[in-house]
């Protein structure tokens, strides 16, 4: 095919797609965060991709926060935010409120497919599980915060939320509004968006 082809992180490669896919969107520096099992982000600037003085500009999953201080990451850290807000954690914690009857909407989910995911969260949130809603909630608060740096820090037009966890409904995007709006400088987010991506 007479195409261009390019080779790319998968968050660099969704961050440009959101800038050079919709027309509508006529943004130069945009924050792509992916928030799947893991958590990344992409960050145009410019209208460009950043990729950092060694390609990994983004790593945001990475990024210490207190409240994990106690658990290990899969990089072999202590504290990495994707270790107790990204999907398998979410899943891991899911499953834990279903086995100790915490849930009893995750616990029928668990009985019928002996597993958890991310979406029986947000299905069993959509249902009224209070237990689902509040995980999801906290999880948005976490990646609301380091997002909450990074929009004071880096000044993005538009965050893009993708991955599964930010599509789980809008108990995660909600939160993440909330604290990224509450916590982040007001200049910087006097005309910021905060969408999922399509």
């Amino acid at each position: 095919f007479p195409v261009t082809i390019m080779v790319d992180n998968d968050v660099n490669i969704l961050a440009l797609g959101e800038l050079r896919g919709d027309k509508d969107i006529d943004v130069q520096d945009i924050l792509f965060v992916k928030i799947g099992a893991g958590i990344g982000a992409g960050l145009i600037s410019g209208g460009k991709i950043h990729r950092g003085g060694n390609g990994c500009a983004g790593d945001i999953g990475h990024v210490y926060i207190a409240e994990a201080d106690n658990v290990v990451c899969r990089c072999g850290n202590m504290g990495c935010l994707e270790s107790i807000a990204g999907g398998t954690a979410l899943s891991n914690e899911g499953l834990r409120l279903a086995q100790s009857g915490t849930s009893k909407e995750l616990a029928a989910i668990f009985d019928a497919t002996q597993n958890i995911t991310v979406q029986d969260l947000a299905n069993a949130a959509n249902h009224g599980d209070a237990a689902a809603r509040a995980l999801l909630n906290h999880s948005g608060k976490l990646v609301g915060a380091t997002l909450a740096t990074l929009v004071s820090f880096y000044n993005p037009e538009l965050v893009v939320l993708g991955g599964h966890v930010a599509r789980a409904g809008d108990y995660v995007l909600a939160s993440i509004r909330e604290v990224v709006y509450r916590r982040s400088l007001p200049l910087a987010t006097r005309t910021l968006r905060i969408v999922t991506g399509k």
